[in-house]
């Protein structure tokens, strides 16, 4: 990501496994970052799956992501976050933003937010819904092998699609490259 100290915060963390299925755990864990990053006074969202994301005018832009590998006892989570620089990532569907650049203020020491984050992932069982969500219902989507229009999200952290073969309930490893 960014190269200047300071530039962003990435870590993983291992965990006990929640009480939540697999498909809705990223979901749930991006939205306890979002939470974290709240005295920034960025509005920020979900981008299925599992991506950080903001609006810069009428365009959709990147500030990070979270994966994860669930194991028998325990899942480990690895977020990035672009703090105070982004990458120069040409030809994105989704171009990298930082918070300072969408004007974010008040950005926390990165140890202590990353003890928020941490703080916050003990329980993602009661995770709060982020401020948005993209694709809302209605908007038309494109990925690799595939396009349609969005009819929400379903509880278990697939994504609801009306393709031309009919009703496709999307899951994180079913898709790649998804964008309006």
């Amino acid at each position: 990501m960014g190269e200047r100290p300071g530039a962003g915060l990435w870590f993983s963390a291992r965990l006990p496994v929640p009480a939540i299925g697999p498909g809705i755990l990223l979901q749930r864990a991006m939205a306890a970052v979002i939470v974290a990053l709240e005295p920034c006074g960025v509005t920020l969202g979900l981008k299925w799956p599992n991506d950080l994301v903001a609006w810069r005018g009428d365009r959709l832009v990147k500030l990070g992501g979270i994966i994860g590998e669930m194991g028998r006892d325990s899942v480990t989570l690895g977020v990035g976050v672009n703090l105070a620089d982004a990458p120069i990532l040409p030809d994105r569907p989704i171009p990298p933003a930082s918070l300072v650049s969408l004007g974010g203020r008040n950005l926390p020491d990165r140890v202590r937010l990353a003890e928020e984050v941490l703080s916050r992932w003990q329980d993602l069982e009661h995770a709060p819904e982020p401020a948005f969500r993209w694709p809302e219902t209605g908007d038309g989507i494109r990925w690799e092998g595939g396009q349609g229009t969005c009819l929400g999200w379903e509880e278990d952290g697939r994504l609801r699609v009306d393709t031309e073969k009919g009703l496709e309930l999307l899951s994180v490893g079913d898709v790649s490259g998804l964008r309006g």
